[in-house]
């Protein structure tokens, strides 16, 4: 699987040996529930509002081990303020799900060796399904 925020490539895929792990999808909606003094049962009212949570692990080789600290130390600031479309892409396969919109809440990286570890959580709406004709 390939995931893309934006223009940025989160896990380049099994051609360069980042697949995503650990994969969690947790959706959310706005619930309001209603009280009543005595009541038998509350109430509860859907108010929609869906909100995704999706959090992945991915590791990635460098050059060194002094690469990979260099872009454990700065990957998570080019992330820092990003929001646009989270593209999952599966492989091989022809179904694509986007996230729009969406936000990071959360990145963690670091590094041992010449690899760097690098765990992400991300917000948004709704995941859509697409899928491509070749």
């Amino acid at each position: 699987m390939k995931i893309t925020f934006g223009s940025l490539s989160l896990a380049a895929g099994l051609e360069f040996g980042e697949s995503p792990y650990e994969l969690r999808i947790q959706g959310h909606r706005q619930v309001q529930i209603a009280e009543r003094i005595r009541g038998d049962e509350i109430r509860a009212f859907d108010r929609g509002n869906l909100q995704t949570q999706f959090s992945f692990r991915v590791k990635r080789k460098h050059d060194s081990a002094e690469a990979a600290q260099a872009y454990a130390l700065s990957h998570a600031a080019t992330l820092a303020q990003q929001n646009g479309p989270l593209r999952l892409i599966n492989e091989p396969g022809e179904t694509s799900y986007t996230l729009s919109d969406a936000s990071v809440t959360r990145v963690e990286s670091s590094s041992s060796h010449n690899i760097s570890f690098h765990s992400y959580q991300m917000v948004g709406g709704k995941f859509t399904a697409s899928t491509q004709l070749f």
